[in-house]
């Protein structure tokens, strides 16, 4: 079950457009934002103090920024919009998806749009084993931890502040405004990019929007996938 804020609740943008300054206060109000920004913090330190910074950290930045816009577009199709499964009996389902279903239903909801807390913290576990065995010393594991901690914060305010009413006036931050709001409110079935569109234009799922039917299950997510609807209590 997803227990979620009532109509009336600070966790939705009503009234006049937001200011970023709002947003940014709303957001670290959100303990998912604290967890994040203090993986960050350590990470900084860690790398800092790893030793100075050479070409192989350039290398290593790059490779995670390249591979940042596959990496949304694979678990928004594969893990947000998963398919409940049978298998023996056993309905597989994720709580990821779960929630993106509700999410789908009320993108207002700004609190179910966070990831999961428990998904974020045994991610952050999980890279903080995995880079040290995998890098070849210690400097670079702390860059690529550095990286994992940067573009986790990146993408859960940029995810955030979408949903919120802030009214954006830079060309490049209006274009990822409205490929995720035409997500939400045109077609579930493309603009799978948050903070990059590049996995999009090049898997297919970034077209012209006047060529995209509204989709019916746009805010049905549930529906579209063959999946019970989300149980929701209001608080």
């Amino acid at each position: 079950m997803i227990r979620v804020s009532a109509a009336d609740s600070p966790w939705r943008a009503q009234g006049p457009a937001w200011t970023w300054a709002h947003a940014a206060n709303r957001f670290l109000r959100h303990h998912n934002a604290w967890i994040l920004i203090s993986v960050f913090v350590v990470t900084a330190i860690g790398r800092s103090l790893a030793g100075p910074l050479g070409f192989s950290d350039l290398i290593v930045a790059a490779a995670f920024i390249a591979y940042q816009p596959f990496q949304e577009w694979l678990i928004h199709v594969y893990v947000l919009h998963w398919r409940p499964r049978r298998v023996f009996g056993i309905t597989i389902d994720f709580e990821l998806a779960r929630r993106h279903r509700h999410h789908h239903s009320d993108p207002g909801d700004l609190r179910v749009g966070f990831m999961p807390t428990r998904t974020l913290v045994l991610a952050s576990l999980a890279h903080a084993l995995l880079w040290p065995l995998v890098m070849p010393d210690g400097a670079l594991a702390w860059t690529a931890l550095l990286m994992v901690a940067t573009i986790g914060l990146v993408y859960e305010w940029t995810h955030f502040v979408v949903h919120t009413s802030v009214v954006p006036r830079h060309p490049w931050v209006q274009r990822v405004f409205r490929y995720h709001r035409l997500h939400h409110f045109k077609n579930e079935n493309y603009w799978m990019g948050v903070t990059m569109h590049l996995g999009d234009r090049l898997l297919g799922t970034l077209p012209d929007q006047r060529a995209v039917p509204a989709s019916p299950t746009a805010r049905d997510l549930a529906k579209a996938v063959g999946a019970a609807p989300t149980e929701v209590t209001l608080a």
